[in-house]
């Protein structure tokens, strides 16, 4: 199984700040998984994500809690 990515992760692959990376992951559409509190996004299913998406742009939603 390939490693999990960390918001942390996201935010140095894409050069997008700590705020904008966790906006990613939680998304709809994004490929990451809650566990618990933390959201992780496996690696195999972020390169997927990337081939299907290349060349869209990614608007990111507010949320409102």
């Amino acid at each position: 199984m390939k490693p999990m990515l960390t918001p942390k992760d996201i935010m140095e692959i894409f050069g997008v700040s700590k705020n904008t990376a966790y906006k990613m992951v939680r998304q709809k559409g994004f490929p990451s998984i809650k566990v618990g509190n933390r959201y992780v996004v496996r690696e195999s299913s972020l390169e997927k994500w990337i081939e299907t998406n290349e060349g869209r742009e990614f608007i990111l939603l507010e949320r409102k809690i």
